[in-house]
């Protein structure tokens, strides 16, 4: 339930639950909803593609996955969003065939309390500029 997700983010940091909520209002006017399935999931349906286009989910330990948009995006796409998270985590990209994520010390994932709140409009834009791409594709 979403009320187990919040509670168990909640256990980690209690403004957790707060940053992602703020996340989730800021990305509401691109398109960008919210699935909760084992995971917190944040998709866009697009008018050329069958499927929602899937940005990335956070887990219920409080990890954030961004390689959904490995799985369907062109990596012209996908690659600088990678680039950007990596870069405001210290971290680095993970890109083997099957494996495509971004990496904190070796090969753990990051997690959601190190990119908000501090830089929630950064990836905000980040997906604004995918979502841009994405629509000049359609054309």
């Amino acid at each position: 339930s979403l009320r187990a997700f919040w509670d168990s983010l909640a256990e980690q940091d209690p403004a957790l639950p707060a940053a992602v909520q703020s996340f989730i209002d800021a990305l509401e006017p691109l398109g960008v909803y919210t699935e909760l399935r084992a995971s917190l999931n944040f998709k866009a349906d697009l008018a050329d593609r069958d499927r929602p286009v899937n940005f990335g989910y956070i887990t219920r330990g409080g990890q954030f996955w961004p390689n959904p948009a490995a799985w369907s995006l062109p990596k012209p796409i996908w690659m600088p969003y990678f680039e950007l998270l990596a870069s405001l985590v210290g971290g680095h990209i993970i890109d083997e065939p099957g494996s495509k994520f971004v990496a904190v010390n070796g090969r753990s994932v990051p997690r959601i309390g190190q990119f908000l709140p501090q830089h929630q409009d950064v990836i905000v834009s980040a997906i604004e500029d995918m979502l841009r791409k994405l629509a000049a594709e359609e054309h």
